[in-house]
């Protein structure tokens, strides 16, 4: 093949005129000011019987452009929920979800787009973290999406509590997560209303009143921009009966357990990182920041030690130090250290901070964290042999990343209700006084289906057996709730070529296995649909900080991110460092552009959630002069042409497919775009143009 480096003098001078991020940042801003919200409404309806919480969540989406959309909303959900249904009310009509495994339920919504049929797809894109997206709503049209999960309550000195987390904050670090997936805040509130039915004696919601409804529930309206912290009393803990898709029987127990009285050896990790300025809400002492709380906490927490405790203490931001000796000392110790822990500062390397104290001799772990950092290797810290327990302190913690290395080691998770941090610490503690091992009693039966597991979660120890014989269940979403929780235990336990096929037949959402439904009975839309992020709302416990670089959802692959302590954030993003030398080349260099240095230069100043519609048919109407310019001098280029030719497509569309083809990993648009562009052209013939243009990079 002959080269495909040629003369760009033309192209280059298109960059001049513009300043890319500029204009990239201009647009995403004036995009953000044009569009309406797009979530309207959110009523979530909570059941919870002796322990276990089924939490129904029914989304309002609204179509308010004039053109047919796709909505994507990622959000934050607890790690140990286990989520099993999706349903999608069109009008009258109600379509409900099917479990497909990942790709072939991603496969299924993709065709569904491309036949212009309405589509919606609930995945698990991290531990923690989901991901909602309705494709081609249509113009106008109003659809509700209800997802369902449950959940086992955490248990703090006799209270029963749950957690819903509805928003997010600013989240450190490079995240794992395309571009178009990330957890994104800066969105308008819509109107959330909780309803409540439970068998306690006695329930609060933490911020906000409780008020009796017609139906006998309790209900609420409730902010959507902090979540929502339920605390129950006085719970019925009989056993719960439900039934699995294959028509076994399950039975769940719930029991809060007792302290026991092992010693504790454990290292105390508190995060002093510059998020932990954030103020608190409720607890009666909103005034405080979120580290004032946890030292107040800790200074209160040796007078609830044993004298043959030994705790050591280190505090850590990008940086993790001792304070004091960092070695196990007494509890007299400790108190006399608390007051030593410095003011917030820096930015959040929880992983870092595992591995500076993993020579510490101790068994436990305990890190108290606002959660929000992405720096963490999860499966590596798994690995330690240590279990490392969770206190998540703020509203808009993100039980995401350490919830899910918690999980995997033993360790209890436990949340601050606002200030009040030193019940979540007590909690905690008592949670690490049980005997530290990751042996879960789990039995099959001789089919090789799970006959009985204990596990201990949130202090409590849940206690599921499956019997072939079956009971009435009167309510069938609470049934299949406990049956999915039941199954969710498992999964830990079951061999990874197995635990495919066990979340299908309990119809999970897993990294596995995804919900899909797909209206083939509604109206068809033409084209590619716009995809339009839908942002969270902002934390109300933080304010935004004004800077020009936090446009929203800003490309991820512009990352650079910052070495040092002085790294910055945005609702959406971390602060980027971009080189400048990536769109104007080296000012020492002389000489013109390679083809692929225009390229990657090219797809930058693509929007493609805004014009993967046009992109995809060959139309540059909607990009702007100088990248519909550029794109179309690259065309010119002979070789260009003349693989465009050999290809059987335009050349216009052989350039629009390789700036999509660079950009797939970052945009789900961009894939789509790549999708629609290949449609009868040799996928291996394409793949030797991306290689022959890479190879000049």
């Amino acid at each position: 093949m002959t080269s495909l480096h040629t003369s760009y003098e033309s192209v280059s001078a298109a960059f001049q005129r513009v300043d890319p991020i500029q204009e990239l940042v201009a647009r995403r801003c004036a995009e953000r000011d044009a569009t309406l919200p797009i979530l309207t409404k959110q009523d979530i309806a909570v059941t919870v019987r002796s322990g276990l919480a089924v939490v129904e969540m029914a989304r309002t989406y609204t179509n308010q452009e004039k053109q047919a959309i796709e909505a994507l909303l990622s959000f934050p959900v607890p790690v140990q929920a286990a989520f099993f249904g999706l349903t999608a009310r069109v009008g009258d009509r109600v379509l409900h979800g099917k479990v497909m495994p990942q790709e072939s339920a991603r496969e299924t919504y993709e065709d569904a787009l491309d036949e212009g049929m309405m589509a919606v797809l609930h995945e698990e894109l991290l531990r923690g973290v989901h991901l909602i997206s309705v494709g081609n709503l249509g113009a106008g049209a109003t659809v509700s999406i209800t997802t369902r999960w449950a959940l086992s309550l955490s248990f703090q000195e006799g209270y029963g509590l749950l957690r819903i987390p509805l928003t997010v904050g600013e989240v450190y670090g490079a995240s794992p997560l395309p571009d178009s997936d990330a957890l994104t805040y800066g969105g308008t509130p819509c109107k959330t209303r909780l309803q409540l039915s439970h068998d306690a004696s006695a329930a609060r919601l933490a911020s906000g009143t409780l008020h009796p409804a017609e139906d006998g529930c309790l209900q609420a309206d409730i902010a959507a921009n902090a979540p929502v912290d339920l605390s129950f009393s006085g719970s019925d803990m009989t056993p719960l009966v439900g039934r699995e898709n294959g028509g076994r029987q399950v039975t769940v127990s719930i029991e809060p357990v007792q302290s026991h009285e092992s010693a504790l050896n454990a290292v105390v990790l508190v995060d002093h990182s510059g998020s932990m300025h954030g103020l608190c809400a409720g607890g009666g002492a909103s005034h405080l920041t979120m580290h004032e709380a946890l030292v107040r906490a800790l200074g209160q927490l040796p007078a609830n030690l044993r004298n043959d405790d030994r705790i050591a203490l280190w505090e850590f931001d990008h940086h993790c130090t001792p304070v004091g000796s960092g070695r196990p000392a007494d509890p007299a110790t400790l108190a006399s250290l608390v007051p030593r822990l410095q003011d917030p500062a820096g930015g959040t390397e929880i992983g870092g901070a595992l591995d500076t104290v993993q020579f510490v001799p101790v068994d436990d772990v305990l890190l108290i964290t606002d959660g929000m950092s992405y720096a963490l290797d999860i499966e590596k810290h798994a690995q330690s042999g240590r279990r490392i327990s969770i206190v998540l302190v703020g509203e808009d913690s993100l039980e995401a990343r350490v919830g899910h290395l918690a999980a995997l080691t033993g360790g209890t998770i436990q949340f601050s209700f606002g200030s009040d941090v030193a019940r979540a610490l007590e909690a905690c503690i008592a949670g690490m006084r049980m005997a530290h091992s990751m042996d879960t009693p789990f039995s099959t039966d001789s089919e090789s289906r799970p006959s009985r597991i204990v596990a201990i979660r949130g202090n409590a120890q849940i206690t599921a057996t499956w019997t072939v014989d079956c009971s009435e269940v009167a309510d069938r979403t609470f049934s299949e709730g406990i049956a999915a929780f039941a199954a969710s235990l498992t999964l830990a336990h079951t061999p990874e070529e197995d635990a495919e096929k066990a979340a299908l037949e309990a119809g999970l959402v897993t990294h596995l296995t995804s919900l899909v439904l797909v209206d083939a009975e509604g109206e068809r839309q033409e084209g590619l649909p716009i995809t339009r992020k839908v942002d969270l709302p902002t934390p109300g416990t933080r304010q935004a900080v004004h800077s020009y670089m936090q446009a929203p959802s800003l490309p991820a692959e512009l990352a650079a991110p910052h070495s040092g302590p002085e790294r910055a954030f945005s609702p959406h993003v971390q602060r980027r460092g971009v080189d400048p030398h990536l769109f104007y080349g080296s000012p020492t260099t002389q000489g013109p552009f390679s083809m692929a240095d225009e390229l990657h230069g090219l797809r930058l100043l693509i929007d493609w959630n805004a014009e993967a519609r046009h992109l995809a048919a060959g139309s540059l109407d909607k990009t702007s002069p100088e990248l519909s310019n550029a794109i179309r001098r690259l065309a010119a280029v002979e070789r260009i042409a003349e693989e465009a030719r050999e290809l059987g497509m335009d050349s216009v569309r052989l350039v629009i497919a390789l700036l999509a083809h660079l950009s797939a990993p970052h945009h789900r648009s961009a894939q789509r775009v790549l999708r629609r562009l290949l449609r009868g052209v040799d996928a291996d013939r394409f793949q030797v143009v991306v290689d022959a243009v890479d190879s000049y990079c």
